[in-house]
C-alpha cells in the first residue's frame, strides 16, 4: 500500500498492514491496527479504531462502484515495485 501525508509534502511511503489486534482495556477504542512504512522511512503507525470508525468505514465501501473496484482488485496481480504502482 502507498502512503501519502500532507505533511510529508509529496513524499510517498510504501507500507503494508502488520496487525490487527482488540484491546480489552480500551473501551472506546478496543480494535488497534498497525501499520508499518518500509520506505524511505520505517516507521510503525498504530491506528485505533471505535465502533464509529468501523462503521463509516462500511459505510463508505459498501458503494456499488467500491464493491465492483474491491472484487476486481482482488483477481489482479499486484505491481512488482512502488515504481510501477506509481508510473504504470
Amino acid at each position: 500500500m502507498l502512503v501519502q501525508s500532507t505533511g510529508l509534502g509529496k513524499t510517498v511511503l510504501t507500507s503494508n498492514f502488520s496487525s490487527m489486534e482488540i484491546d480489552k482495556e480500551n473501551e472506546s477504542f478496543p480494535l488497534n491496527m498497525k501499520i508499518e512504512a518500509t520506505d524511505p522511512v520505517h516507521w510503525f503507525i498504530t491506528i485505533q479504531l471505535s465502533g464509529l470508525d468501523i462503521r463509516q468505514a462500511l459505510k463508505m465501501a459498501m458503494k456499488p462502484a467500491i464493491i465492483a473496484k474491491v472484487i476486481k482488485m482482488l483477481f489482479q496481480k499486484a505491481p512488482k515495485s512502488t515504481s510501477e504502482a506509481l508510473h504504470g
